[in-house]
């Protein structure tokens, strides 16, 4: 019997990533790996899982280990700072994407198959609605960051206070059940329109300046590790040492050059939510095709027996 934990001790010996068949893991998962749905995307994936500073990616086949530098519950800002720079998480959340897009999608087909959560129509239709928030990010960047900070976000405190508001209170007869909830939708109602009010520029200055800091702070520490040498950059000297300088430069532009940075990134993230849009109505294409042939194989069976 074994264990994916048996396994592992390669990682403590500067080896980056473990990759394990199934096969050879006779054992479940134990208690202490928890499922971790927020991640750097990455080709194939279909479950991740972390346990302390270990963190596995389940492919069909394999599971593949690395161990993060921070434990994200630990030290979470350190864990997006070393572990999840942010050009890392923009470069393969477009990698991962461009990889689905361009046919890999069986893995996702399968999953949708099996969960029957979701027909295709619906995937299609979340996946032109998608495309099309991406289309307006990139023909206007700065029109839709004021409408998300001036509108979108204010209006959806509002709809969050009036939901809660609704949860605290009972209408036959008509009293107040919940007051936390009550509580608590006052506090989104005056948060929404504290908001409103607040002038663009100031969201502007909140977002160039975690943007700044959190590329500042990778730089740092990557190019810190970068010249001790490749055995402290296991998970590749030269793809740190590349993420460690544009995130400097970045950086220092986002101080000579705030709008225009601000712009890029609103542009990049636009092309992913495009990409995202694209992929899902792909994999809904695909699922109606894959749906078609279960069904005529089902009635075809189904006539044979008859």
């Amino acid at each position: 019997m074994s264990r994916l934990d048996d396994y592992l001790n390669p990682l403590y010996q500067g080896l980056w990533e473990v990759v394990v068949k199934k096969e050879l893991v006779t054992e479940p998962l134990d208690d202490g790996w928890v499922s971790s749905p927020v991640n750097v995307p990455s080709p194939g994936t279909i479950g991740s899982y972390r346990k302390g500073q270990y963190h596995v990616h389940e492919t069909v086949n394999e599971w593949r280990v690395h161990l993060d530098r921070y434990d994200p519950k630990l030290h979470p800002v350190l864990h997006l700072i070393d572990d999840a720079p942010l050009l890392l998480m923009i470069s393969d959340t477009v990698i991962t994407l461009l990889t689905e897009v361009t046919g890999s999608q069986s893995i996702i087909i399968q999953n949708r198959l099996q969960e029957q959560k979701e027909t295709w129509k619906q995937q299609i239709a979340s996946g032109i609605v998608i495309s099309f928030i991406g289309i307006i990010f990139l023909i206007d960047p700065y029109y839709t960051f004021q409408n998300i900070f001036q509108i979108v976000l204010p209006l959806a405190l509002v709809c969050l206070s009036v939901f809660l508001m609704h949860k605290g209170i009972a209408f036959r007869p008509v009293r107040i059940t919940r007051v936390e909830d009550i509580m608590r939708g006052i506090a989104a109602l005056a948060a929404g329109i504290f908001i409103f009010f607040l002038p663009l520029l100031f969201w502007v200055f909140v977002l160039l300046l975690v943007l700044g800091l959190w590329m500042f702070a990778s730089a740092v520490m990557l190019l810190k590790r970068v010249v001790k040498g490749r055995k402290s950059v296991p998970e590749g000297f030269f793809s740190r040492l590349l993420i460690g300088f544009f995130s400097l430069s970045l950086g220092i532009m986002s101080i000579l050059f705030p709008i225009g940075v601000l712009a890029t990134f609103m542009l990049i993230f636009g092309f992913i939510v495009l990409l995202i849009g694209i992929t899902m109505i792909l994999v809904g294409i695909r699922l109606r095709d894959r749906m078609s042939v279960k069904m005529v194989t089902q009635n075809r069976k189904n006539a044979k027996t008859s």
